[in-house]
C-alpha cells in the first residue's frame, strides 16, 4: 500500500528523475533519510523497477534521428515480447515496445538515423530472437500533435 508521501515521491521523480534525495526531503518537509528509505522500499516492493531516461522525440529527430518506423512482429516458439524488450533496451531509437493482441504479437517504434540503420536493427532482432514474421512500415507523416485527448484539434479541423 502506498502512503500520501510515497505518491508524492514517485509523483516527484516522474517529473524529474534526477532529483535529489536531499532537495525530496526539503520539497516533502522529512528528512533525506525518510526518502531514501520510502524509495527503497518501493524498489523493494517492485513499485520503482527502474530508472530510465525518456528522450523527447523531436530533440531526437534534430539529433540526427530522421526516419521513424513501427516494427510489426510475430514470435516463433519460444520467443517473448520480453526478449526483444531486453534487445532493444540498448537501441538509442527505440521510442516504445509494446505486447499486443491480434496478428501480431509486439508493436515497437523506432527512430533511426537512416533506412539503413532500421534494415541493420532488423536483420540484428532477426538474429538474436526466433521471429516467424517482422513488417516495417516507415512513418511518413506524424499527425499527432493536432490530437488532444481523443478530439481533432480545432485548428485543424474545417
Amino acid at each position: 500500500m502506498l502512503t500520501e508521501l510515497d505518491k508524492k515521491i514517485l509523483a516527484a521523480l516522474k517529473q524529474d528523475g534526477r532529483a535529489s534525495w536531499a532537495s525530496l526531503a526539503r520539497r516533502f518537509s522529512v528528512s533525506r533519510v525518510t526518502i531514501q528509505n520510502r524509495v527503497e522500499s518501493m524498489r523493494v516492493r517492485k513499485i520503482i523497477r527502474g530508472y530510465t531516461v525518456i528522450a523527447d522525440p523531436d530533440s531526437m529527430r534534430t539529433a540526427a534521428f530522421g526516419e521513424k518506423a513501427f516494427l510489426l512482429v510475430r514470435f516463433a516458439p519460444g520467443a517473448s515480447v520480453f526478449q526483444l524488450q531486453k534487445l532493444l533496451s540498448v537501441w538509442p531509437g527505440v521510442l516504445g515496445v509494446w505486447g499486443v493482441t491480434g496478428k501480431w504479437d509486439c508493436l515497437a517504434l523506432i527512430r533511426a538515423v537512416s533506412l539503413q540503420q532500421m534494415a541493420e536493427l532488423r536483420e540484428h532482432i532477426v538474429n538474436k530472437i526466433k521471429i516467424s514474421r517482422l513488417e516495417t512500415y516507415p512513418v511518413l507523416d506524424d499527425f499527432a500533435p493536432v490530437f488532444h485527448g481523443g478530439e481533432v484539434h480545432p485548428s485543424s479541423a474545417d
